[in-house]
């Protein structure tokens, strides 16, 4: 083989191995993303403490199968090949305070991101949310209203993903941003909030 056909044959093969690499890379969760303490608001609620904390994240997202949440989540959402394939907040609250039911919500502020979905798991790693698509300005349900009795602790798992639709997502998932104010409000009003971010 002449020279100038190889160094075309290599820049060929070059240049479809950058087009499949870059096909996997959607977007990555910033490690610095804004997560931390939600803050009761009101000082009869002040005995609760509810805490957000990043759980998995740090890799590129690429699309997966819904059916497949359970296996990412328990992969620490990295799939075979080493891609971001979720990534998980939990949701700690400790009351040391009345007892009150509190109902959760989310209400997410998206961009740039057309197939994002969540899941909410309680303790025993359990749905206690069924599969939610992310759209902009709702209050999207975080599962059934409990009862959180004084010196009791409850702990969810936010689960954050890319749906695949088996076709080229980069132009509608590709450079997406999100951000989410959590919310947990109490029978008689009083409401706890916090906030999560990505990009």
């Amino acid at each position: 083989m002449k020279p100038s056909r190889f160094l075309s044959v290599i820049s060929i093969l070059s240049m479809i191995f950058i087009m499949i690499g870059t096909t996997f890379s959607f977007f990555t969760i910033a490690r610095g993303s804004s997560y931390g303490a939600l803050q009761a608001n009101s000082s009869q609620i002040a005995g609760v403490n509810v805490t957000v904390s990043l759980l998995y994240a740090g890799h590129s997202l690429i699309p997966m199968n819904d059916s497949d949440i359970y296996k990412a989540y328990e992969n620490e959402c990295i799939d075979n090949a080493n891609y971001g394939a979720c990534q998980v907040y939990t949701i700690d609250i400790e009351n040391n305070g009345d007892e009150f039911d509190y109902q959760g919500s989310i209400n997410f502020n998206i961009g740039n991101i057309e197939n994002l979905n969540f899941i909410v798991l309680d303790e025993d790693d359990q749905a206690y949310s069924p599969i939610t698509r992310i759209t902009t300005g709702t209050d999207l349900d975080l599962g059934d209203a409990f009862t959180l009795h004084k010196d009791e602790n409850r702990q969810f798992k936010l689960l954050i993903w890319l749906s695949n639709y088996n076709f080229n997502q980069s132009p509608i998932d590709g450079a997406g941003t999100y951000n989410a104010l959590i919310s947990f409000k109490s029978v008689n009003g009083y409401k706890i909030t916090g906030s999560i971010s990505g990009s």
